[in-house]
């Protein structure tokens, strides 16, 4: 009984000893996950470069980006023009690797005040 609690033991300790190993050829980030606070980051400077352009209609133009850099626009725009202005700022944008475009191009007055 002991000689196999033993093995099991060395067996198990061999299998790991690769994770461990300074000689290991895979990168440590690889095997981490993407933490929610990144994709608030990301938000946060494509909502700050949408702002730097002062594009009419963004008020009505949503975003949301998932952790792994994949941005959603949706909502409406006044012309395709401002569409591929937002979507060319999103995709600019440090940290951002996908864009999704979920925006519709719907004509509004615009008021006068």
């Amino acid at each position: 009984m002991r000689r196999r609690l033993a093995s099991i033991f060395f067996l198990t300790c061999c299998a790991a000893l690769p994770q461990f190993s300074p000689a290991s050829t895979t990168p440590a980030i690889a095997h981490s996950r993407p933490s929610p606070s990144r994709s608030a980051a990301i938000t946060a400077k494509i909502k700050a470069n949408l702002a730097k352009a002062q594009l009419p209609g963004l008020a009505r133009v949503h975003l949301d980006t998932n952790r792994h850099g994949v941005v959603r626009l949706t909502g409406t725009v006044p012309d395709k023009a401002i569409a591929s202005q937002i979507l060319a700022i999103a995709q600019g944008t440090e940290g951002v690797e996908a864009v999704r475009n979920g925006m519709t191009v719907r004509h509004w007055e615009r008021a006068t005040h």
